[in-house]
């Protein structure tokens, strides 16, 4: 088969680096992302863009923003279970580098929101 001889050539990444994505991934799309878009839509200096979150969020407020971030790392974790090794390490370096980039842009909004720039 095709793919054994390709992930033939493919290492395994060193102990531990699934840990540190993993962490990484629970800083910045669970934490960083979540809190800055909490701060954002109860103050009312943001809101929701992505439709079905924020059709979510206006029916039970923002614990849809808590509901839709655990359906996310829910879906991500079986993804991260169910793809072979050593593929299964991009699942949670992609939540991470979602992570960041949304609590950037979070962080951006809100500062405009606030007109420090």
């Amino acid at each position: 088969m095709w793919t054994h001889h390709i992930m033939s050539y493919i290492p395994e990444p060193p102990p531990g680096t699934s840990i540190r994505a993993w962490r990484q991934a629970i800083l910045w799309f669970g934490v960083g992302d979540l809190l800055t878009s909490i701060v954002g839509v109860a103050s009312g200096l943001a809101r929701e863009s992505t439709p079905y979150i924020a059709a979510l969020v206006l029916d039970v407020g923002v614990a849809g923003l808590v509901i839709a971030k655990t359906a996310g790392f829910v879906v991500g974790y079986l993804g991260w279970r169910l793809t072979p090794k050593p593929f299964d390490i991009g699942i949670p370096i992609g939540l991470a580098a979602i992570g960041l980039f949304l609590t950037i842009w979070n962080v951006y909004v809100l500062a405009i929101a606030l007109r420090l720039f």
